[in-house]
C-alpha cells in the first residue's frame, strides 16, 4: 500500500493456537503447547515503515511468502510528451537549498548545453545608487574562459536594495567563475561594493568568500525555452520579477508560475519566448525573455494564470491579484530594474 510516497508492507503472520483440550482415554485433560506470541516490529528506513512480525518460534509453511507490491509511477510521468518547439528544462524535484550548496561547488563540464545560475545578496539601504554605478561601471572579462567553457550572458537587476545576478554558462560553471573572479576590473568592483554589503565578506580568505557564495546562490528550479525564438534572441527583452511570497510558500508559488510558462511558451509567437525561475529560502526570482513590452499583459508577463490567480494571491504578501488593478499593482511590486546586460560577441 502506498500512502504519501512512502511504502507499507505487510506480511501476514499464522498465529497457530492450539490451545484445545485434548482429553485422554482416562479422563485427565492436557493443554497443547503454548501460544505462539507475535511481536510487531518496525524497521524505520527513512523511506517508508514495513511491520515485520516475528515468532519465537519458526515452523515451516507451505504458504508462499507475501511480496511487497511494486510501487505505482507518479500519475501523468508516464507518456507525456513536450509540446512541439518548446524545450523544458523543469526539475524534478528536491531541496532547493541543496541544489543552491550544489550550485556553490559548481556542475562538471557540459559543453553540449548551456549552465543557468543566480546570485542574490542585499546591500545597505540607502547604498543603492552607488552600488548599482559599480555594477555597471566596470569592463566586461574576456567571454572565452577555455576550450570548454564560455562566458555567455550576466544580467544584473535590482529591487529595493536586493541585488540579483543572472548568469549563463557555456561550460563548466565553476571554471567561469573562477575565471571571472580572477578579473583586476571585477575583483575592484567587487572591493568597491564591500562596504555597501549588509552580510560583510572577505574575498582573500577563500572558505569565507565561498560560504557567501553559497549563501548567496539561487537554485534553478525551473527552465524552459522555446527553441524557435533562437534566431530572434537579440530581438527579445529580458525581465526579472522578485516575488514577495509568504514565509514557506515561494516552492509553491514556482510551481504555479513554472505551469503558467510551460503553456505560454507552446504557443506560437507568444509573449514568452524563454523562462528561468530560481528558489532560495523565501527569496523568488523569475527571470523571462519577452517578445513585446511587460504592459502588453501583465499577468502574462507576471507569470500568473488567471484560472489559478486567486491560489497564487494566497501565497503572496501583496494580496489579491485576480483583478487587473491586482495585477498591475504585484507587477509595479516585483518588477527588477536592469542594471547590465553584458552578453559575449560569440553568443549561439
Amino acid at each position: 500500500m502506498d500512502r504519501g510516497g512512502a511504502t507499507v508492507g505487510r506480511t501476514n503472520s499464522r498465529t497457530n493456537n492450539r490451545g484445545s483440550s485434548r482429553r485422554s482415554s482416562r479422563g485427565s485433560s492436557r493443554r497443547s503447547s503454548a501460544p505462539r506470541n507475535a511481536r510487531a516490529r518496525t524497521d524505520v528506513t527513512g523511506i517508508g515503515i514495513r511491520a515485520r512480525a516475528t515468532r519465537h518460534r519458526h515452523r515451516p509453511s507451505s504458504r508462499p511468502r507475501p511480496q511487497p507490491r511494486p510501487r505505482p509511477a507518479a500519475k501523468g510521468t508516464k507518456g507525456t510528451k513536450a509540446a512541439k518547439g518548446a524545450k523544458s528544462g523543469k526539475a524534478a524535484g528536491g531541496d532547493p537549498q541543496n541544489k543552491a550548496r550544489a550550485a556553490a561547488d559548481g556542475p562538471p563540464a557540459r559543453p553540449s548545453g548551456v549552465t543557468r545560475a543566480a546570485l542574490s545578496f542585499t546591500v545597505k539601504p540607502g547604498s543603492e545608487a552607488k552600488v548599482a554605478k559599480i555594477l555597471a561601471g566596470y569592463e566586461s572579462p574576456q567571454a572565452r574562459v577555455d576550450a570548454k567553457t564560455t562566458l555567455r550572458r550576466t544580467t544584473v537587476f535590482m529591487r529595493g536594495n536586493r541585488v540579483v545576478r543572472a548568469i549563463e554558462i557555456d561550460g563548466d560553471l565553476r571554471a567561469a567563475l573562477q575565471h571571472v573572479a580572477a578579473q583586476p576590473q571585477v575583483r575592484a568592483a567587487e572591493e568597491q561594493l564591500n562596504p555597501y554589503l549588509e552580510e560583510s565578506r572577505d574575498l582573500d580568505d577563500p572558505e569565507a568568500a565561498r560560504g557567501f557564495f553559497m549563501r548567496s546562490s539561487l537554485a534553478e528550479v525551473a527552465h524552459l525555452t522555446d527553441q524557435r525564438s533562437r534566431a530572434q534572441a537579440r530581438e527579445l527583452v529580458r525581465k526579472a520579477f522578485l516575488y514577495p511570497v509568504r514565509h514557506g510558500s515561494a516552492e509553491a508559488a514556482a510551481r504555479l508560475l513554472a505551469d503558467h510558462d510551460e503553456q505560454a511558451i507552446t504557443r506560437a509567437r507568444g509573449p514568452i519566448a524563454g523562462s528561468t525561475i530560481f528558489v532560495r529560502e523565501d527569496v523568488l526570482v523569475r527571470v523571462v525573455d519577452l517578445r513585446g513590452s511587460v504592459d502588453d499583459d501583465p499577468a502574462v508577463a507576471l507569470g500568473i494564470d488567471r484560472s489559478a490567480a486567486a491560489r497564487f494571491g494566497r501565497l503572496l504578501d501583496t494580496g489579491d491579484v485576480d483583478t487587473d488593478e491586482g495585477l498591475r499593482r504585484l507587477l509595479a511590486n516585483c518588477a527588477m530594474t536592469e542594471i547590465t546586460d553584458r552578453r559575449a560577441s560569440l553568443d549561439a
